[in-house]
């Protein structure tokens, strides 16, 4: 499979399931007040704001990571990986 090729279905795949699970966390986030005596924006809105957030985050990460695998550098990709997976270990 062409380099390309995989970076297109990898990025079609996140554009798929984002929406879905934005669209989750919100009724999540909208049954919140109920629960806890609270209003709905008080609930939803910094939900809302991170989820907004997140997803300008990132879309800049995916362009930055994008122009390195379009470039050539999978090694600074490779780096990124490891080093991305090393502090979730570290945190989790």
């Amino acid at each position: 499979m062409a380099r390309q090729r995989a970076e297109e279905f990898s990025f079609a795949v996140a554009v798929v399931l984002t929406p879905a699970v934005m669209g989750k966390e919100v009724l999540r986030l909208a049954k919140a007040p109920a629960e806890a005596g609270g209003s709905l924006m008080t609930a939803v809105g910094p939900g809302v704001l991170g989820m907004v957030l997140s997803f300008a985050a990132g879309m800049l990460a995916l362009r930055w990571l994008s122009s390195w695998l379009e470039q050539g550098r999978w090694y600074l990709f490779g780096g990124y990986c490891l080093l991305a997976s090393l502090v979730v270990l570290w945190v989790g």
